[in-house]
């Protein structure tokens, strides 16, 4: 795929022999089971990408792991105070972003779009979230929301910025058969296989509240169940696969619970959880 991320190196992709996690979940497998066969390396911190939860799109820097936000957190654009708080908790971390990259077709961007263009419609006030974005009118695409927001967020915690504008090949359309939902550092290539596509949710490590958490998962889950592979695999659970520690793990099974009993996804949503630490 095409970036305009001129300034940082390529390096050649880390050694990482991925297992076939969804394909063994199907077969009856233990999610915590299937985890603790990764190496460390999984888990390490390394360099990071703020980039979409999308299952289609990947940094463009090799070596650079995903750190999934939906749409980046455009959808903070909505609450002010939480937005604040989110970019401190990015820019204050031993392990802040290194980039930020928006990508062309996000369905979050596009909520936080027709968002606005109904509170214009409405006549409530849009004045804070244009000041913040620094611009006086909406624009004509969602896809160019997506980029000034995302460029904006780059700015504010001081990581690099980037666009990805084309899919990879065969990977035009949605297929997510479920969310990594990580409140610990984790690293997804080592799960990923084939055109097999996770959703990837870091968001519980960077200060969002429950209901924003909540939030996120669901329109991700909309997303799959209505736009891509669950829309025709009525017979597959979708999965929401939960990564986190002794200390953040009822937070994630509670937030989860919220989400899979929303009556929209009719049971179809199955719950795993691993604990490490």
């Amino acid at each position: 795929m095409e970036s305009n991320h001129e300034t940082m190196s390529q390096p050649e992709k880390i050694a990482i022999e991925p297992i076939n996690l969804l394909e063994r979940l199907q077969a009856g497998e233990d999610f915590s089971a299937i985890m603790k066969e990764l190496p460390e390396a999984a888990f390490a911190v390394k360099k990071k990408c703020a980039c979409c939860s999308d299952g289609r799109f990947e940094p463009s820097d090799a070596i650079m792991e995903k750190s999934g936000l939906a749409g980046q957190g455009i959808l903070l654009l909505f609450s002010p105070a939480e937005r604040e708080a989110f970019i401190n908790n990015l820019k204050s971390r031993a392990d802040r972003p290194e980039a930020i990259a928006s990508h062309v077709g996000c369905g979050a961007a596009g909520l936080a779009f027709k968002e606005l263009q109904k509170m214009i419609a409405e006549e409530r006030s849009v004045d804070e979230i244009f000041s913040w974005l620094g611009i006086s009118a909406l624009p004509e695409t969602s896809d160019e929301l997506g980029e000034i927001f995302t460029k904006r967020l780059a700015q504010e915690v001081g990581s690099e910025y980037y666009h990805m504008a084309d899919f990879a090949p065969g990977k035009e359309k949605h297929n997510e058969s479920g969310i990594i939902v990580s409140a610990i550092d984790f690293d997804e290539r080592f799960i990923k296989v084939g055109d097999q596509q996770f959703f990837n949710s870091a968001s519980a490590q960077y200060g969002v509240s429950d209901e924003y958490l909540r939030t996120e998962l669901t329109k991700l889950a909309e997303i799959a169940f209505h736009h891509g592979k669950m829309e025709h695999d009525l017979e597959s659970p979708f999965y929401l696969l939960l990564l986190g520690n002794s200390g953040n793990m009822d937070r994630l099974m509670k937030v989860a619970a919220l989400v899979a009993s929303d009556p929209q996804f009719n049971g179809r949503i199955k719950i795993e959880a691993s604990i490490r630490g």
